[in-house]
C-alpha cells in the first residue's frame, strides 16, 4: 500500500525507506497496541528476511521457551542449547536436512523447541544418557526428523510458520 501511495503521489520521494519505516513503526508504537506492533514487525521481518529467523528474532523466540521438569512446578527457560553449540550441531547435520533453505537460526529455534517440548518424555525414555548424548543424539535426531517431516512446507519455512 505504501509503495503504491509513493508511486502515485511521488510526495515521499525525498525520504529514504529507513525514515519511512521509522515513522511507521513509531506511529504503531504510539498506539500502545503490542499486538499491532508485533504483527507489523513480523510483516517487516518477512519482507526483509523471508520466513526465516535471524539472530535477534531467534534469540527472542527461544528466550520464551520453557519446560517444567516432571515432579516440579518451576519453569526452566531457554536457550537450552546455546547458539554456539547449535551452530556446531547444524554444521554437522545440515546435509541431512531435505530442504536446504533452513538457516542456522531456524535450526537453533527448532532444536530448542524440540528440547523444551519433549524434555520430560525424552528423559523418561532415555534415563541413563548423559546431557551430551541427550543433546547431540536424541534431540538432534528429533530436530532433523521434525524439519524433514513430509508435511513440511516445500520452501523450508516450517519452523517460522509453526511459531508464527
Amino acid at each position: 500500500m505504501l509503495k503504491e501511495y509513493i508511486e502515485k503521489k511521488r510526495a515521499l520521494s525525498n525520504f529514504n525507506s529507513s525514515e519511512i519505516l521509522d515513522t511507521l513503526v513509531s506511529y504503531i508504537d504510539e498506539k500502545n497496541d503490542p499486538e499491532c506492533l508485533a504483527n507489523a514487525m513480523k510483516k517487516i521481518h518477512v519482507k526483509l528476511y523471508g520466513k526465516h529467523f535471524d539472530e535477534d528474532c531467534a534469540l527472542n523466540a527461544v528466550s520464551k521457551m520453557f519446560y517444567i521438569k516432571a515432579g516440579t512446578s518451576a519453569k526452566t527457560y531457554g536457550a537450552f542449547i546455546p547458539l554456539e553449540q547449535s551452530n556446531k550441531i547444524f554444521s554437522r547435520c545440515k546435509d541431512d536436512l531435505k530442504n536446504k533453505a533452513y538457516n542456522s537460526f531456524d535450526f537453533f529455534v527448532t532444536i530448542n523447541m524440540i528440547y523444551s517440548d519433549n524434555y520430560n518424555l525424552f528423559k523418561k525414555w532415555f534415563k541413563d544418557t548423559t546431557e551430551e548424548t541427550f543433546v547431540n543424539t536424541i534431540v538432534t535426531e528429533a530436530t532433523v526428523n521434525w524439519l524433514n517431516d513430509s508435511d513440511s512446507p516445500n520452501d523450508g519455512t516450517k519452523i517460522w510458520s509453526y511459531l508464527h
